[in-house]
């Protein structure tokens, strides 16, 4: 199961769809997304690519689990498994 990271800290467990992952996920994070590597090779990170230019809150949390954390994560972060994204 997914986890979503919001950029105030909190988190939300969810269920992605087998239909529309892409429409899905670019709802969850608030744009057209980008996925970048975590420490941890098993897990994706999935955020709006943008979101630094929106001017989104930095999003902490996630950012710890980002390999670059010299450049942090802005916005609503979706984390999970390789397998759960067709």
């Amino acid at each position: 199961m997914a986890q979503l990271i919001k950029a105030d800290g909190s988190t939300q467990k969810i269920e992605l769809p087998i239909n529309n992952q892409l429409k899905t996920l670019q709802t969850l994070v608030g744009g057209n997304i980008e996925i970048v590597n975590s420490t941890e090779e098993k897990f994706l990170i999935i955020c709006d690519e943008e979101g630094k230019l929106k001017q989104k809150r930095i999003n902490y949390k996630a950012t710890m689990l980002y390999w670059h954390t010299s450049d942090p994560l802005a916005g609503d972060v979706l984390i999970c498994n390789k397998n759960e994204i067709e």
